[in-house]
């Protein structure tokens, strides 16, 4: 997993990396320049990638991760390593 941050400062995007335990990697597009040419209208925007690196779902606005059925859903993603990239 990765995050890419828009248009805030690194102190700001540490102390919320710190204050809800999240390890794993920050970009910081401090200018937002990101945000256009990937299509972001809404934050957060989640891309959901296959193995090979291939954009199967895009999902905007904030979701329950955590919820049973999202973890179904990236159980099932990891055991087809064959999903097709669109």
């Amino acid at each position: 997993m990765v995050a890419v941050d828009l248009r805030e400062s690194p102190k700001k995007v540490s102390a919320f990396f710190i204050k809800y335990k999240l390890s794993f990697t920050a970009l910081l597009d401090t200018k937002g320049r990101t945000a256009f040419p990937f299509g972001i209208r809404s934050i957060p925007t989640t891309f959901i990638l296959n193995q090979r690196g291939g954009l199967i779902g895009k999902v905007l606005g904030s979701r329950e991760w955590e919820s049973e059925p999202a973890t179904i859903l990236f159980e099932l993603l990891i055991k087809d390593k064959a999903a097709p990239a669109t």
